[in-house]
């Protein structure tokens, strides 16, 4: 059935450049949104860990931007997305606005308002909200707690009981069909005003200091290894911001210091702040 699907989303990404046609046929509307139910319940990702190696998923991604381009924009007011006080013109924005006390209560959410998190991305079990945002392809898997105002790009995936402190910006990426978008992956803890751009992997067991900022050309320093990565934090990294020094050795690059490792045990049994006090 999923071959079935990914070939009429192939089919109609092919031809979008006649939306009206597409847009006025049953079967793709209803793949679209199949693909966009399947995003909200998690049976579908934007990317996904299979042999141990993320891989990206083109063709959800595809459904995600045709949901996006064949929507019309419409008037959401305060009653109907549930923020008090708060009237959107958007396209289908909340995935929220038709769960009842019981679904909160029986999937474990807490939400504080206003969160803003778009029809089809993936909320888990026991998921702590604060005010944020979190956008189409979204993947926060259980018991996961997202601080105030930060904010989940497209199709960024994030683990299990991970914490993200305030204001953290985890980049999304769906336009790059190929390319991969943020991932951080289980137990890990990112600190406050960090950045976690798209094509970014942070392997489990990670802990971020406040501040640090990783894309795709940061240098990452592992003083252990006297090595510098890109694009990766390996598992068990405390990480902390700072500079390397320019090829040409004449200025200073922002960087990211892996400073030392901790196993899965010591991750587990000493508190996060203990460990960067640590360093």
């Amino acid at each position: 059935m999923t071959d079935e699907l990914q070939k009429t989303i192939e089919y109609a990404w092919k031809n979008r450049i006649n939306l009206p046609a597409l847009s006025s046929s049953a079967e793709i509307r209803e793949a679209i949104s199949e693909v966009i139910d399947r995003l909200n319940s998690g049976t579908l990702r934007v990317a996904e860990k299979t042999d141990g190696q993320w891989l990206a998923s083109p063709w959800v991604r595809q459904a995600a931007l045709l949901f996006m381009k064949m929507r019309e924009n419409a008037f959401m007011p305060a009653a109907l997305t549930g923020i008090s006080s708060i009237d959107f013109w958007d396209r289908d924005l909340d995935r929220f606005s038709s769960f009842s006390q019981y679904d909160f209560v029986n999937q474990g959410l807490r939400i504080t308002p206003p969160v803003i998190a778009r029809r089809g991305s993936y909320i888990g079990r026991g998921v702590h909200l604060q005010p944020s945002f979190i956008d189409v392809g979204a993947y926060i898997d259980d018991d996961t707690t997202i601080d105030a105002w930060s904010s989940i790009g497209a199709g960024a995936q994030i683990g299990k009981n991970v914490h993200l402190c305030a204001t953290v910006t985890v980049g999304g990426n769906l336009h790059s069909l190929h390319a991969q978008p943020a991932i951080i992956e289980d137990n890990c803890h990112i600190g406050a005003n960090s950045t976690i751009a798209e094509n970014v992997i942070i392997e489990q067991n990670s802990i971020l200091a406040a501040g640090v900022h990783i894309d795709p050309s940061t240098p990452v320093f592992d003083q252990e290894n006297n090595l510098i990565l890109r694009g990766l934090v390996p598992a068990g990294s405390v990480v902390i911001p700072g500079t390397v020094l320019s090829g040409n050795e004449k200025y200073n690059i922002m960087s990211a210091i892996i400073v030392k490792r901790v196993d899965a045990r010591m991750r587990a049994n000493t508190p996060v702040f203990d460990l960067l006090r640590q360093i």
